[in-house]
């Protein structure tokens, strides 16, 4: 396993690329000129200077990370690795990671990922001290779990997918130790020598899986219906994705109890492993420097992330040395650069009261990541009531306890609004951020069957879900040639 990126880049131009110096400049240099963007060399001496131990990582810039990771036709891999190489001496070891894959490198903006919408993801699992040597974690992602339980080697292991989608986002659960898991973009070569492991042969369905059965015949419908041989193209669908037919079977099996009233009255506040930290001015600029990033490179990152922030290197330097720094958003974009995952801070969000039992909630457009309601009545003889919420084309509905918060997940870079019904009474306020003390509803979301949000969802899954068959929409078309 390579100790840092100097010996990551070595790895990779020699093992996977299989190019000498001298190539690897020659490509970098085409490519950067294509770019447009000359402000790093790409002599040759200057990438063998990287690839020594003697340079330090944060010596090696996000451009000249992110050419090379063109050069070897990495789509982001090589980046994400690099920036994920020191995590663990970085952050301490969590219980659960969680993740949205984007269309962009979410996790550290610069990175300027090029991953086609729906592409090759990866997840590394490495454990922690107490199960050194073994992995131990379930995974779920949407209606799909993935059980990881076997040993691996010092560098932990990848767990990859050659298809994502940017909903919903995935979830790993250590089971009986905390540790840490990076994501990314991209395929992990086989010649890296680390342990890889396929998710598409773990795959089993979850049961709240029924849901998707509505979705599933609105494709087909969409598809079929005009077919004048309607019925033979139904039959021949289990042959067409025959590549997993347990998969789809099991799909099609399941009964829905996602949708259904969910009684959170019962459950007190959990008492959750993964305990709330604020990050503290050192540790930001110490996770900063392990991610190999400048201030100049966040402060690039951060416009990047939202347009209408223009934080200095300045601005970024007094953070990190605990001075007043008044731009409101700049520590939750710091937080989605650096990969914390929303561990290292918690902000108040404004809620917006439409009526009496209607209110709304705009949260940051650029934010990604755990937010959380706390729900509160006025009258101090009301115990419990019922709550309803709606975001895009989601909903759920659940009887909660006054003065208890419930976390849920934005797992996009927008600014659509959360729709809250609240009882007549009840005060609502929102933060972002990770919140120890909420109770998580991330799992009890159903689909507003309406044609508007049909579209929009089927466009988004469609292509992920047939690739997990190893088909695509081109080939579908193909398919229904034979049946017009």
């Amino acid at each position: 396993m390579w100790e840092g990126i100097p010996e990551l880049l070595q790895t990779w131009r020699i093992d996977v690329a299989h190019l000498s110096l001298r190539q690897t400049s020659e490509r970098a240099q085409q490519i950067a000129k294509k770019s447009g963007d000359n402000e790093v060399s790409f002599g040759h001496t200057k990438i063998a200077h990287w690839e020594t131990k003697q340079v330090r990582p944060n010596h090696i810039p996000d451009y000249g990370l992110r050419i090379l990771d063109a050069t070897y036709s990495a789509d982001g891999a090589l980046v994400g690795i690099a920036r994920a190489l020191s995590t663990p001496r970085a952050l301490k070891p969590r219980w659960q990671w969680v993740h949205t894959f984007l269309n962009y490198s979410d996790t550290y903006v610069q990175a300027a990922n090029h991953s086609q919408h729906g592409g090759p993801v990866w997840a590394w699992l490495r454990p922690g001290n107490e199960m050194a040597g073994w992995i131990d974690a379930d995974v779920r992602w949407g209606i799909f779990r993935v059980k990881v339980s076997r040993h691996c080697g010092p560098g932990g292991l990848f767990l990859t997918s050659p298809v994502s989608t940017d909903h919903p986002a995935a979830f790993i659960n250590w089971n009986y130790a905390p540790g840490w898991v990076d994501f990314g973009h991209g395929q992990i070569p086989p010649s890296l020598g680390v342990d890889i492991v396929s998710a598409l042969e773990l795959l089993t369905v979850v049961e709240t899986a029924g849901a998707f059965k509505k979705l599933w015949h609105h494709y087909l419908d969409t598809l079929i219906g005009p077919l004048s041989r309607r019925e033979a193209a139904l039959r021949e669908v289990p042959r067409f994705l025959s590549a997993k037919p347990g998969l789809l079977r099991d799909l099609l099996n399941k009964d829905s109890t996602a949708g259904n009233l969910l009684d959170l009255v019962g459950n007190e506040p959990p008492d959750k492993k993964d305990k709330e930290h604020l990050f503290t001015p050192e540790e930001f600029r110490r996770l900063r420097e392990h991610r190999s990033l400048s201030r100049s490179e966040v402060s690039r990152a951060v416009s990047s992330l939202s347009a209408n922030l223009d934080v200095s290197e300045d601005q970024i330097a007094h953070l990190e040395e605990g001075r007043n720094v008044t731009v409101e958003l700049l520590v939750s974009c710091l937080d989605m650069i650096y990969g914390a995952g929303g561990h290292s801070f918690r902000q108040t969000v404004p809620v917006q009261i439409q009526g009496h039992r209607n209110a709304s909630v705009s949260f940051p457009p650029h934010w990604v990541g755990p937010v959380s309601l706390r729900f509160s009545a006025r009258n101090k003889d009301v115990t419990t009531g019922i709550a309803e919420l709606h975001w895009k084309e989601w909903m759920t509905t659940f009887t909660i306890r006054s003065d208890v918060s419930v976390t849920l997940r934005k797992d996009a870079p927008d600014s659509t609004p959360l729709l809250i019904q609240i009882p007549m009474g009840w005060e609502v306020t929102a933060e972002i951020g990770y919140n120890e003390l909420a109770i998580d509803i991330n799992d009890n979301w159903t689909f507003e069957d309406r044609p508007e949000f049909r579209k929009s969802l089927l466009d988004r899954l469609v292509p992920a879900g047939l690739g997990l068959w190893g088909r695509s929409p081109s080939d579908v078309k193909k398919w229904l040639r034979r049946f017009r």
